[in-house]
């Protein structure tokens, strides 16, 4: 359907159209006929055609178990919150480098339940450990779905669209996951750092959805938001919260200080 549509509304044709994706025609209406086209050129068809995607298992060449197609859900955008973090993405992998085991268990748990695909933990000599996704499909998804970028990511890194259309337990899982992944607790205040010119407002107000009212600090080619004071420290771990263990505990312990040593101009305005 989509092949007849574009080749009406392109003025093309069929053997063109092989062309146009390096393609020999007859492994085109081969792929076309037995209804297997392969996902990236498929996605892309669809796209083209203006039809709308909608499934909800995925049959890949070779591999007996179905592969889900996940759903618009608080475990999805936590997924990616890890992956624009502290993950990388190739057109054969996503994974996430991170030294905590508890995050890099929870991020194959996700995967496997988001895709039904498993995942495997890597320990490189002198380097970060790594839990991994060998799926060309995890990773088209990732980057045509939801823009996560190819390779080296981190000053173009975005939040997702769809995340704008989502409820507050979306928003607090995607935030949740990027501040395990790139923010430090200190004594007085949570900081997230990033290169991101894009990102760094985009954080700032998600952060508003729940009342905290964060402090972004631009410096050359380097974004640093700040968030202080008791009742914003507060509404952070209530509403967003960290699965980290290491900086759970520095900021239940920053919240069980009397409260005349959080407070800051932030609660003030």
């Amino acid at each position: 359907k989509a092949i007849k549509i574009i080749t009406i509304k392109d003025r093309t044709t069929e053997t063109q159209l092989a062309k146009a994706y390096n393609i020999k025609y007859g492994t085109f209406r081969f792929w076309k006929n037995k209804n297997a086209v392969p996902l990236n050129i498929a996605y892309d068809l669809l796209t083209r055609a203006k039809i709308k995607i909608n499934l909800h298992h995925v049959n890949v060449a070779r591999q007996k178990q179905k592969i889900k197609y996940p759903k618009l859900c608080p475990e999805l955008f936590r997924f990616i919150g890890y992956i624009l973090g502290d993950g990388h993405l190739t057109k054969n992998n996503v994974m996430l480098h991170n030294s905590n085991i508890k995050l890099r268990k929870e991020f194959l748990e996700l995967g496997e339940k988001l895709f039904n695909i498993k995942g495997k933990e890597e320990f490189p000599k002198n380097r970060v450990p790594k839990s991994i996704f060998n799926s060309k499909f995890m990773a088209m998804i990732m980057h045509e779905v939801f823009s996560v970028p190819y390779g080296n990511k981190a000053r173009i890194i975005k939040t997702p669209n769809q995340l704008y259309l989502m409820g507050n337990n979306c928003v607090s899982n995607f935030l949740s996951a990027l501040f395990n992944c790139e923010s430090y607790v200190g004594p007085q205040e949570i900081e997230f750092s990033t290169t991101s010119s894009f990102i760094a407002p985009e954080l700032c107000n998600l952060l508003l959805r729940f009342s905290i009212v964060p402090r972004l600090i631009t410096r050359k080619n380097h974004y640093r938001i700040y968030i202080s004071g008791y009742n914003n420290l507060l509404a952070f771990r209530e509403h967003v919260g960290y699965t980290h263990p290491n900086k759970l505990e520095i900021l239940n312990l920053n919240l069980s200080r009397p409260i005349k040593r959080l407070i800051s101009n932030v609660d003030l305005i």
